[in-house]
């Protein structure tokens, strides 16, 4: 472990008991971690949340798709430390389909 990837070290690996498969519309499937389950892996390395970490408020927007389909994707922007540094996750679905 170095001091540039002791973060990663510590966190960069979830617990196979701590996520849970889904499927979506048009044969979409993948496995998600529980959320409170990262939360409390936040909370033991850097604190409470609002504190130590903490996550901004989201920002969606939505886009419209072909043949009257209608996207919309999500950025929110998690920081530990000092607010200043965070790394941001942008996801996104379709909420329309044809």
């Amino acid at each position: 472990m170095t001091d540039k990837t002791a973060l990663w070290d510590t966190l960069g690996k979830t617990d196979p008991t701590q996520t849970k498969q889904f499927k979506r519309a048009g044969g979409f499937s993948g496995t998600a971690i529980k959320p409170m389950w990262a939360y409390r892996r936040m909370t033991e390395e850097f604190g409470p949340c609002g504190v130590g970490w903490g996550v901004n408020e989201p920002s969606f927007q939505v886009v419209p798709g072909s043949d009257g389909e209608v996207l919309v994707y999500c950025t929110v922007g998690a920081w530990h430390g000092t607010r200043e540094q965070v790394v941001f996750g942008v996801g996104g679905d379709k909420v329309v389909g044809k």
